[in-house]
């Protein structure tokens, strides 16, 4: 087969990019009150850029052999042209606009990925540092370069040997399916075994990037006489890659036995395509052809656009990914004529400039990467006061009493619960006892602050276990079911004067809750408090203030948050069976907030005042404020 520009394999690559930019902007539709995510397999487009890649330059090594005009330098100078230029100003842009948005701490962290790109190791980094399919991850602006580095480690490897051997004239057909068998054998075994390691590696997508090598080796070998039979084929892998974008998700392992569905599919379009036949010009339409055409510079763009946009806005809609992806457009469109096709062009920028431009450029983000990782991410951008609230790392271990009288989830669970947990007793005093979750927990230092010069204070919390998981039948044989039973023992046998019941409620808890008041009056405790649900932020409390910051270049008393309402309409029910039981109530969200929804942020002017360290559990001066204002 003749070797000629195949603007079907433009086509593919056009599929692929926007499979890809779709996944990665998680547009999302309604449909019988249910969310859903538009192109869940959309993460497969790497696979299809695999076996396109390998074909390609299978293609060309044989091709350039037959010629005799092969060189090793000549080669990785086309490499270098093609991959290069872009990737380097994507990153060095990169840093601006983490210099702008980013806090230290993500800056640093940015550092370091930005680094492992430069040298090709980013999937060994991300592995090491992070969930690809984690929220966290999508806010790396580098994340998607692990994907160049597994075929850059490919390109580094494979052409040596391959030209080799094919100098040799060595038998290469029964070695590639070798290969490619042994290394889906590795990457479906590795991505059950150990999922992010068989994601992120070459040896388990080196069968993806083999079989575009394989169908490129077939292709010099035959003169392909197409027949009707190989329509069907390519329809049927056109049908195979269309399948598996729409319908895969990050729950079925990939790369593996699963993911060959993309793969032989991809196979199938690039080995059997030709003029005759209809996908060849389906592919092959001006639209698909443009896209294909700038689909590396949109691959490059399309991760660090998005993810600046999540770090610098809250929950974007559907309508700021439109805006997203017209950007990484208008930016690819730029980078393909101004830095894509210049630098591939030997005649436009010649090699000795080239190599000179490539090297200040290296060098430049290699400092870059260096310094802003030595200097923590470059605090020194904001204001002490800032800083204090960027830096601000609660430390709520002691506070909580945990591993003591607060059982954290990590623990292990024995027979003598709570046996560390030692209250000392005086006779004058009277005893008061905190049940509940660490939403209970984080009322500790307001109750101590309160009440320790009148009562014993007894705590028995853990981690998400709610005190009205003992009235549920299923939870029975459970962690929480076996702590709450143990507690409630102890409640009714110690009868303490006061009682304060706090947890993570939820519309699931009300009926729940009023059984439990209703044990505890019948078992004589004589003051029982609910405590209602605190603040919830959307985000950790810090973190949008910062983000505040960074916009009004102010830190606002009061704020708005819609994650409030759901808690104000509950505290309202909470209220109402604490009235209907005569029990005690306790309402932070009346304590911190405004009819309108905003709640404060802090409760003085000191750096530790910060309401929550986290999306909803208090400080230690919250807690105290709360308790400063309570009238009992």
């Amino acid at each position: 087969m003749n070797f000629k520009y195949r603007p079907d394999i433009d086509g593919l690559r056009a599929i692929a990019v926007i499979s890809v930019m779709i996944f990665h902007a998680e547009f999302t539709f309604l449909f019988n009150e249910t969310n859903y995510i538009i192109l869940r397999g959309g993460f497969l487009g790497v696979d299809i850029f695999y076996v396109i890649s390998g074909y390609l330059i299978t293609y060309l090594i044989i091709e350039k052999e037959k010629k005799a005009s092969f060189t090793f330098s000549n080669f990785y100078e086309r490499r270098a042209r093609r991959l290069l230029p872009v990737l380097f100003f994507a990153i060095l842009i990169s840093f601006i606009f983490g210099w702008i948005f980013m806090l230290p701490n993500q800056y640093k962290d940015f550092a370091s990925s930005a680094l492992s790109s430069i040298f090709f190791i980013s999937n060994f980094w991300f592995y090491l540092t992070e969930n690809y399919f984690s929220e966290a991850s999508s806010l790396k602006p580098l994340l998607h370069t692990w994907s160049l580095s597994v075929e850059e480690q490919f390109y580094f490897i494979f052409p040596p040997i391959f030209y080799f051997l094919l100098k040799k004239k060595f038998k290469l057909l029964n070695l590639f399916n070798f290969l490619i068998i042994c290394s889906l054998f590795l990457a479906t075994y590795y991505s059950f075994k150990n999922q992010q390691l068989s994601f992120y590696i070459l040896p388990t997508r080196l069968w993806e990037l083999l079989c575009g090598s394989l169908m490129a080796y077939l292709h010099s070998k035959e003169k392909l006489n197409f027949k009707k039979k190989h329509n069907l084929l390519v329809i049927l892998g056109l049908i195979f890659i269309l399948l598996s974008v729409i319908f895969f998700n990050e729950r079925i392992p990939n790369p593996s036995i699963f993911s060959a569905i993309v793969v032989l599919g991809t196979s199938f379009v690039i080995f059997f395509n030709n003029k005759s036949i209809y996908i060849y010009k389906f592919l092959s339409n001006k639209f698909l052809v443009k896209i294909g055409l700038i689909s590396y510079s949109l691959y490059i763009w399309h991760f660090p656009v998005f993810a600046f946009k999540k770090i610098k806005s809250d929950g974007l809609s559907n309508f700021d990914k439109l805006e997203s992806i017209i950007l990484i457009i208008f930016l690819s469109i730029f980078s393909y004529f101004l830095i894509e096709k210049p630098f591939r062009n030997n005649k436009i920028i010649l090699k000795k400039y080239f190599f000179i431009l490539l090297s200040i450029f290296f060098v430049l983000l290699v400092f870059l990467s260096l310094y802003i990782y030595k200097t923590n991410g470059l605090p020194k951008r904001y204001g002490t006061d800032v800083l204090k609230l960027i830096n601000f790392d609660y430390e709520y271990s002691v506070l909580y009493q945990k591993d003591t009288c607060h059982i954290s989830l990590k623990e292990n669970i024995s027979k003598n619960l709570y046996s560390n947990c030692k209250v000392e007793i005086f006779k004058n005093k009277k005893n008061l006892y905190l049940w509940g979750d660490s939403l209970a927990a984080h009322l500790f230092p307001g109750i101590k602050f309160k009440y320790e010069k009148n009562f014993n204070i007894f705590q028995k919390t853990a981690d998400a276990c709610k005190p009205t998981s003992l009235l549920r039948e299923k939870l029975k044989k459970t962690r929480c079911y076996k702590i709450n039973e143990f507690i409630y023992d102890e409640i009714i046998n110690l009868k303490p004067s006061k009682i304060f019941i706090s947890a993570g409620w939820d519309e699931n808890d009300l009926i729940l809750l009023n059984e439990i008041i209703n044990n505890l009056k019948k078992n004589n405790i004589p003051e029982i408090y609910i405590v209602g649900p605190s603040p919830r932020w959307h985000d950790p409390l810090p973190k949008i203030l910062f983000k505040k910051y960074r916009l009004t270049k102010n830190i606002p008393n009061l704020l708005y948050d819609k994650n409030q309402i759901i808690n104000f309409e509950l505290d309202e029910k909470l209220n109402e069976i604490a009235n209907k039981n005569f029990v005690k109530y306790v309402s932070p969200i009346k304590i911190l907030c405004v009819k309108d929804y905003r709640c404060l942020t802090k409760v003085d002017e000191s750096p530790d005042s910060i309401l929550t360290w986290d999306e909803n559990h208090f400080t230690e001066k919250a807690s105290k404020y709360i308790f400063k204002n309570i009238i009992d």
